[in-house]
């Protein structure tokens, strides 16, 4: 395979070979460069997704609140004191009781996991996800809570670990008469953003926790789910259910499947997951955790086919269940689950790249195969959005490195050398099959050339994060469990994909991605 890459490429060829035979893409004969440039606008925060945010194991809360007959301000300052350093945060006086209830149970927080984030309006979100607690300082959890806010950090400003503002809005609970969830607080779900309405963002599944349903945040999951979205507006801090067509498919809620977001349709992409009795109440289960080898867990059901949501259908947003066919007519019968998807802008309304995760071989309606198998990474799969068709592509790695071992749970990000030469896939982390032993390297997966690159060489053992590009440099990591699961941790990480390294502080200034040197070595470019 040639490394060295042109500045244009205006035709890509994916040949596929059917099973049993090598499963290889191959750009077309003469490599003839970077596939077409799409000529669509997209809003300032779609070009940076986003993710991060907030504190360290040892911290005590303190909570203050004046009282008066007047009307409240509309922020309670609560005050978090380590090692005589001083934070600030600002919470909306809509959780000052839950925030004096955690206060007066003498709990504070440890850290949280499997939350969703974005970037939107150069501002890091975080909703839902499942916040652990500590006592007595010992850095060690010993209770949980279902998060039942919306945080959100600025990023126009600088911070560090030392130094940071962390803004909370209670999420609604919903009208519990009818049966009408407002605002989902979930673990794994998902976050998307849409150009025509650049003040909101989109969410979709993820399962409602149901190991504290005393939580004033728990919502008994609704039966039997139809692809609900809900979307929350960052300028009147409103949330909603968005309309769905008549004619959509029916959709099931899902969770820890892999998505992501074509700008240059308007459409939102979601491939694999599954569902249980925590995503859906009409199914059997007691609602209890699944035990670490995942042997006899609460029965759950495979998302079939590829679920595409055009957001702009007339009548309301339109869900479509598609089957996965390849070149030549192959289709897909097996489900994935834990994998990632991510968007790459190239061709004619941009491709799907399609990593990892898990391979089930069972379908809708059957309890799932209780021997899943990892995928492999040396073979990426592809979707042509314009043509609704997957093709397979072989990768490689340095000469004596390989690839990266098969994992799930993973995060990615993507970021585009300035020339457009190449289009970089940033991997963190990820774990095994059994979800309890992971990894915390990071990779690069460099297209056309289909290169791997370990950039880091990680051992936080680190499962379920979210991972947001800000402005090609700084990658915002939120939401990961790591795998010595009992102990506290911090809220955010950032990792700079330039220079390779883990950055105490964040800098709005810190702009413009480079190739860098370690990719360059294997694949040229800038």
């Amino acid at each position: 395979m040639t490394r060295s890459l042109t500045r244009s490429f205006h035709a890509l060829r994916f040949i596929y070979f059917p099973r049993n035979s090598q499963l290889v893409m191959r750009i077309a004969s003469n490599i003839c460069g970077a596939l077409i440039p799409m000529s669509v606008v997209l809003a300032p925060a779609l070009l940076s997704p986003g993710t991060a945010a907030c504190s360290d194991t040892t911290s005590v809360i303190k909570y203050r609140q004046t009282e008066t007959n007047e009307r409240p301000p509309p922020f309670i300052e609560v005050n978090l004191t380590q090692a005589g350093r001083q934070i600030t945060y600002q919470y909306n006086d809509w959780q000052a009781n839950e925030i004096g209830k955690v206060v007066n149970d003498g709990f504070e927080f440890c850290r949280m996991e499997f939350s969703r984030s974005i970037i939107l309006d150069d501002k890091l979100w975080i909703d839902s996800g499942t916040t652990w607690l500590s006592r007595g300082h010992t850095g060690i959890f010993q209770d949980t809570e279902i998060n039942g806010y919306l945080l959100w950090i600025d990023l126009t400003k600088p911070f560090s670990r030392d130094n940071y503002t962390l803004n909370a809005v209670k999420k609604p609970l919903g009208d519990p008469r009818v049966g009408r969830l407002d605002a989902p607080s979930v673990e794994q779900g998902e976050i998307f953003l849409w150009e025509k309405e650049p003040n909101k963002f989109f969410v979709y599944g993820g399962f409602f926790p149901g190991f504290n349903k005393s939580s004033t945040s728990y919502w008994k999951p609704e039966p039997n789910p139809r692809g609900e979205i809900y979307s929350y507006d960052i300028l009147s801090n409103i949330w909603a259910r968005v309309d769905l067509n008549s004619d959509s498919d029916i959709i099931i809620w899902s969770m820890e499947g892999g998505s992501t977001y074509a700008p240059s349709t308007g459409q939102f992409f979601y491939l694999g997951g599954y569902e249980d009795a925590w995503a859906n109440s009409a199914l059997p289960g007691d609602g209890k955790m699944a035990p670490r080898d995942n042997k006899a867990r609460r029965p759950f059901h495979v998302v079939p086919g590829f679920l595409r949501l055009e957001m702009e259908a007339e009548g309301g947003s339109k869900w479509t269940n598609e089957t996965m066919t390849y070149e030549g007519g192959a289709v897909e019968h097996n489900q994935i689950v834990r994998g990632q998807l991510i968007y790459v802008p190239v061709g004619k309304q941009g491709i799907l790249v399609r990593i990892g995760g898990e391979t089930y071989t069972t379908g809708m309606g059957d309890e799932l195969n209780r021997t899943p198998s990892l995928n492999r990474m040396d073979l990426i799969y592809i979707y042509d959005i314009a043509t609704s068709v997957w093709y397979i592509q072989g990768s490689t790695g340095p000469t004596g490195a390989g690839v990266p071992k098969g994992r799930q749970q993973f995060c990615l990000s993507l970021a585009v050398a300035p020339d457009n030469s190449s289009y970089n896939i940033i991997m963190f982390g990820g774990g095994q099959t059994n979800r309890w032993d992971g990894y915390g390297d990071v990779w690069i997966l460099s297209l056309p050339a289909f290169v791997w690159v370990q950039a880091y060489v990680g051992t936080n053992l680190t499962v379920g994060a979210s991972c947001r590009l800000y402005k090609g440099r700084q990658m915002l990591i939120t939401g990961a469990r790591r795998t010595d699961d009992r102990n506290c941790h911090e809220l955010w990480k950032i990792y700079d994909v330039v220079d390779g390294k883990w950055r105490e502080e964040f800098d709005p200034n810190l702009e413009g991605f480079e190739v860098p040197q370690i990719l360059t070595a294997e694949i040229g470019g800038q």
